[in-house]
């Protein structure tokens, strides 16, 4: 018959474990560096209820309905910044989106196919300035050649909140480009609140 003998750790086992532990958690508690690590902000501000409201009862009907639900703090990169945010799609579930603005090139763009709905989730990203202070994101919901839902998000590097706005088809004016958003954005006297400010 064959038995498991179970041997009691010895002292320098169990220091040594002990060792290990407050090691793991004194780096983990350790202040990062500036911009390594990104925030997500969860909670924004509506740049135009009304029409945002409108638009997302519309896009609820179409079962077209894509929201922002997270915006991240730009996370530095060896070359630029990325940006990580959650989309909620119209299954509940979150597509994450990470947009890349490194090597100069401060826009980016991409696409998402959503073959259950006939739909594509075009996605359009710009950084402002070397640091990214400043953070556009427009996403745009198409089917068969015909945009019919937009959402977009203005975030600046500092602030505690970003901001959002929504059109469907028929309710206020898509945006053709990050260059109108842009505009729209600036015509509103968005500044920045510096009210989270990143470690220093």
């Amino acid at each position: 018959m064959y038995q498991n003998k179970m041997n009691r750790p010895s002292d320098k086992m169990i220091s040594f474990c002990m060792f290990v532990v407050l090691c793991a958690v004194s780096f983990s508690c350790a202040k990062k560096p500036s911009g390594v690590r990104a925030v997500k902000k969860t909670e924004s501000v509506n740049m135009s209820p009304a029409i945002s409201n409108q638009s997302e009862q519309q896009a609820q009907a179409q079962n077209i309905m894509y929201k922002l639900s997270t915006v991240s703090t730009p996370t530095i990169t060896s070359s630029g910044h990325t940006v990580d945010s959650d989309l909620q799609t119209p299954d509940l579930d979150y597509l994450p989106i990470t947009t890349s603005h490194e090597n100069g090139n401060l826009y980016s763009e991409g696409s998402y196919t959503d073959a259950k709905r006939g739909a594509r989730v075009l996605i359009q990203a710009e950084c402002f300035g070397s640091d990214c202070y400043k953070y556009l994101l427009l996403v745009t919901v198409v089917k068969n050649n015909l945009a019919l839902y937009q959402t977009a998000a203005l975030s600046f590097k500092d602030d505690c909140r970003f901001y959002t706005i929504s059109m469907a088809q028929g309710v206020g004016n898509f945006f053709q480009s990050i260059d109108e958003l842009d505009s729209y954005t600036q015509s509103k006297n968005y500044l920045p609140k510096n009210d989270c400010l990143s470690e220093e």
